[in-house]
């Protein structure tokens, strides 16, 4: 997951099932947390990686050790009255299941006591990226499903306007705010 040194930043989790075979039954899951400055940041990388793909032909995919999504036996731990309805949690099932990340809804707690792995990568593209890990002592390599430049530009876009909301109501909470319409209620008189 991502370590922000600021935990009051919006996060958007999304889920995928891991697309190579899970020998131990612990690694099913892949739970990446997404903030606005991370889902940037693999944008960012997208970028790079479309610069090195216009100078040839022979680029396909660049990879970098990183510490990606969490992975689990399940993805559903935490959502049992969780404001989600049955009808919900078949529809995201399903959605996960078919192999695509899917964004959770906001009332989404992820699982606890993720898998240790190790050797953790990112391959990035000009137009997804792909996380890969290893369990670890095992030689099995975890690979979630690919992510998208499309998916990541509309988390990104949902962040913004989460962080946008957010940053609203904390200005309106300010008290320096409130002191300034009183002085200027005092100034006009009433």
């Amino acid at each position: 997951m991502t370590s922000d040194k600021n935990e009051s930043l919006p996060k958007i989790y999304l889920v995928s099932r891991v697309s190579s075979p899970d020998p131990l039954g612990e690694y099913s899951y892949a739970v990446l947390e997404m903030t606005l400055d991370y889902a940037l940041y693999l944008l960012k990388l997208m970028g790079v990686a479309g610069v090195f793909s216009g100078e040839g032909e022979c680029f396909y995919r660049v990879f970098y050790f990183h510490a990606g999504p969490e992975y689990y036996g399940t993805w559903d731990e935490n959502v049992d009255g969780k404001g989600m309805s049955d009808d919900l949690l078949a529809e995201l099932d399903e959605s996960i299941d078919q192999g695509d990340w899917v964004v959770m809804p906001e009332a989404y707690i992820p699982p606890t006591n993720p898998g240790h792995t190790e050797a953790e990568t990112i391959g990035v593209d000009k137009s997804s990226v792909v996380f890969k890990a290893n369990p670890k002592h095992c030689d099995t390599e975890l690979e979630g499903f690919i992510l998208t430049r499309t998916l990541l530009a509309d988390v990104a876009n949902r962040l913004m306007k989460l962080h946008a909301k957010e940053e609203a109501n904390r200005i309106d909470r300010t008290p320096r705010q409130r002191v300034i319409q009183l002085d200027e209620s005092a100034k006009s008189g009433t």
